[in-house]
């Protein structure tokens, strides 16, 4: 599992259980990837270098969607299979707060509750677990 910050990072499969990820943590979740620094990814963009610190650390939360879009143009040459398009949507979701239409298996929902909140690290491991045990139920149906 990929994680940001200690959470379930962004377009990994565990993703689509919990809830959008802010604005910020997406930002540098992509930026990681990309393999780039802040300055770098400012000098490529021509966003200054404490907006996208500002908007990383939460403190900015409502940047330009002009600038959201130069950052998703340059996160898109560096980052294998995306394109700016979707990095620029996902990055508009997160700075409007509007989480994704999500379905969630009912084996989650008992997993949820049981255990408690999605997004703790005990639910994180029983949802991995309830996965693998599902991917195994489905290769044993295809003998």
């Amino acid at each position: 599992m990929d994680y940001i910050d200690g959470e379930i990072a962004p377009g990994s499969p565990e993703d689509e259980f919990f809830e959008l990820p802010r604005l910020g943590q997406l930002l540098r979740h992509y930026r990681r990837r990309a393999g780039l620094s802040q300055r770098i990814l400012a000098r490529e963009s021509g966003v200054d270098e404490s907006n996208i610190s500002l908007i990383e650390s939460g403190k900015t939360t409502n940047p330009w969607d002009y600038t959201l879009d130069r950052l998703a143009a340059v996160l898109s040459r560096h980052i294998p299979n995306t394109t700016q398009e979707a990095i620029y949507a996902r990055l508009l979701e997160a700075k409007q707060h509007k989480p994704a239409e999500y379905t969630v298996h009912p084996g989650l929902v008992l997993i949820n509750d049981r255990l408690g909140v999605l997004g703790s690290r005990a639910t994180t491991i029983a949802i991995e677990l309830f996965n693998r045990a599902i991917d195994a139920l489905e290769d044993m149906r295809d003998l």
